[in-house]
């Protein structure tokens, strides 16, 4: 049984659409002397979201005035509650599937405490409830975000959708920018609502919120059916984050009083299905949500049940309560789906990263019992993928597997991943950086190899190996990266790593059969810093690359642009670089103070953004035999000018050196 929650950061696509196309078919002007017949008015005594207000029917929190429909906030005592308000909705009398709807609206001053909105709910609600029902929040004011002078430009767009109260997921975002809606004038907000997109906008500027509700998304179920339309003014609760009626200072004293005015509300279609009472023709049908795309069904698990510990598959019962996230990975969504034998699976879209949380409240589950863990994962295309479970204390060792198209059987021995304690795993991860769509199915733990994992398996995954081992003494290397060799710290330069977060997302240290690596994953270009290295007395640069399908790389040495060696690489193997220096010298490059590496693409250019490869062993180095040879100096010849080094490999200056063996410059010297 799949039970799961998400989490889910939606799509932001191009805006789509022709406003041109559509024609007016309904609207109310409130122009009559009372409220019409397309309206409910709420009595709600104990509203959702911890609000402090009561909803009430009275004319002084409802009514129509001067061509306006008005609702009124109001600091009194009633009814044990410290506030009065109005909302009313269109359920059950005005209703429609996609369309373009706009209101003109003149907001009250929220600060603080106030929380006016125009929105929409699923025509189901009174059959399926919410948030099944789905919800498209087309205006929200008065967040605690805008808080500090920021409240007459803060507002929102949201979307909420979910199969039940405690599977909940949402989508909004905040906008701030100096376009100021509570000023005492009337501005007109619209929402455009396709088969794809929900696109909120004030006054014809650029959009302020914008999501797709397209196919493979998550609310996408949720929000093709008839929605009716909502207003209310709301007074504290959580979206202001104000619980307790001290805390709204936009009504300070007794009796003191907040209006939302809405001056019309009007819809436009391209298909005319709305119903509204009164009318007189028969709306058109309901437009056909478009298909959805269908994979193949991964291979039916067949281990013991006893034996497994299962987070997300059709074939178990799930141990825990999980629920996923993409921690807000620019443009990547995800959404369940039915492959085409029936079986549910989660397509994940524009995949970077994702977290699987095993229980809702973060909570541990014990997995010493278990050995393995198991996971099917359709790719689209090639790519290398990095899992690892994380246990308390946020401890994570991610391991590489790569991926070919279809669908992959992966079985991860939980000793692995070294650090994440079995007893206390409460999350899962998983990165990757491709930008791919990916499918994930039968995720589950399991205590040895009885059954076949991988049966109808089609592609099974290839495991990168470690990078071979350097044989360069100590003594004649200058190591930036390596686990054979004493290294400074490496760090990413501010500059690089705001590029980075954006354009590459893959950057991270990986354990490759127990040894590190450094993994670059859509990979545009790498930067470190390090501890200044004086290599002027080495003769080579060395650099292990295994290349998942780049097939060119380029070194620049202290990050110079214009200065760099270019090599191709062989994929699929780990390629040994040795770069001779003086190529580097005869570009003008000094070796005396180099403080970072760059990696580029092809001659010096930035990659596509799509390769992907692993870096190990960077160094600088000398022929080991170039020490063989001994030459007597007197102590009197050594000056501050030089750079010594003892037999052990540490660094010393002159003058007045103690007697002894020191290496100058590639030569192994005696200084008497």
């Amino acid at each position: 049984m799949k039970k799961l929650i998400l989490f889910a950061s939606v799509l932001l696509p191009a805006i789509s659409g022709n406003a041109q196309d559509y024609k007016l078919v309904w609207s109310d002007e409130f122009d009559t002397n009372t409220l019409n017949s397309n309206w409910n008015v709420e009595v709600v005594s104990n509203p959702a979201n911890n609000e402090l207000q009561y909803y009430t029917n009275r004319e002084s929190n409802v009514r129509i005035e001067d061509g306006n429909l008005v609702l009124v906030g109001r600091r009194e005592s009633y009814n044990d509650r410290s506030f009065t308000s109005g909302r009313v909705n269109s359920c059950n009398k005005v209703y429609f599937t996609h369309g373009k709807v706009e209101a003109s609206i003149k907001l009250p001053y929220t600060a603080n405490g106030l929380w006016p909105a125009f929105w929409m709910l699923g025509e189901d609600i009174t059959t399926k409830g919410w948030p099944y029902c789905g919800e498209i929040d087309i205006l929200e004011s008065g967040n605690v975000g805008g808080y500090g002078g920021r409240e007459n430009c803060f507002y929102n767009g949201a979307l909420h959708w979910g199969p039940s109260w405690d599977q909940h997921m949402q989508y909004g975002t905040n906008n701030t920018d100096n376009y100021v809606i509570q000023d005492g004038n009337y501005h007109t907000f619209t929402c455009e609502w396709t088969d794809t997109q929900v696109i909120c906008s004030v006054d014809g500027q650029s959009p302020y919120y914008i999501a797709d509700i397209g196919p493979g998304t998550s609310p996408y179920a949720y929000t093709h059916k008839p929605y009716h339309i909502l207003f209310n003014l709301a007074i504290g609760g959580d979206f202001p984050q104000i619980f307790n009626a001290a805390g709204v200072t936009a009504l300070p004293n007794q009796g003191s009083e907040a209006f939302m005015y809405i001056d019309w509300v009007r819809v436009y279609q391209k298909t005319d299905n709305i119903v509204y009472p009164g009318r007189t023709t028969e709306p058109d049908p309901e437009p056909t949500p478009p298909a959805e795309t269908t994979i193949p069904s991964a291979h039916t698990p067949d281990k013991d049940a006893a034996k497994v510990k299962s987070i997300y598959s059709d074939a178990y019962t799930a141990v825990g309560s999980p629920w996923f996230d993409t921690w807000g990975s620019p443009g990547e969504s995800f959404s369940t789906v039915k492959t085409e034998g029936g079986d549910e699976a989660l397509k994940v879209t524009s995949f970077q990263w994702l977290g699987l949380n095993i229980n809702t409240d973060y909570s541990a589950i014990d997995m010493s019992a278990m050995k393995n863990i198991h996971m099917d994962i359709y790719a689209e295309s090639p790519f290398t993928i990095r899992f690892s479970p994380v246990s308390d204390g946020q401890v994570e060792n991610l391991v590489s597997k790569t991926l070919s198209a279809g669908w992959n059987c992966l079985d991860f021995s939980l000793s692995d991943f070294t650090g994440v304690v079995p007893s206390k795993i409460y999350q899962l991860k998983w990165a990757g950086g491709s930008n791919n769509t990916i499918y994930i199915d039968n995720i589950y733990f399991y205590g040895d190899d009885s059954g076949d994992d991988n049966k109808g398996e089609e592609n099974p995954p290839v495991s990168i190996p470690a990078a071979p081992v350097p044989a360069h003494a100590q003594t004649n290397v200058k190591a930036i990266y390596s686990g054979s060799y004493n290294c400074p710290d490496l760090s990413i330069p501010d500059w690089a790593w705001q590029w980075l977060k954006t354009k590459d997302g893959g950057l991270s240290r990986e354990s490759l059969d127990g040894n590190e690596a450094l993994h670059l994953a859509t990979y545009n270009f790498a930067a470190y810093n390090f501890a200044a290295i004086d290599a002027s007395d080495m003769q080579h640069f060395h650099i292990d690359i295994y290349p998942v399908d780049a097939d060119a790389v380029s070194v620049h040495l202290n990050g110079d642009q214009n200065v760099f060696v270019s090599n191709t690489l062989t994929p699929g193997q780990w390629n040994s670089i040795d770069i001779p220096l003086s190529q580097f010298t005869a570009k003008g490059q000094a070796l005396g103070n180099i403080s970072m590496i760059k990696l580029t693409g092809k001659d010096g250019n930035d990659a596509d953004g799509k390769k992907d490869l692993y870096v190990d062993n960077m160094y600088f180095h000398r022929p080991d035999n170039t020490t063989t040879s001994i030459e007597s100096v007197e102590n009197s010849d050594v000056d501050s000018d030089n750079v010594y080094y003892t037999i052990d490999g540490r660094r010393v200056e002159g003058p007045n050196l103690a007697r002894g063996f020191y290496i100058q410059k590639g030569r192994k010297i005696f200084i008497k």
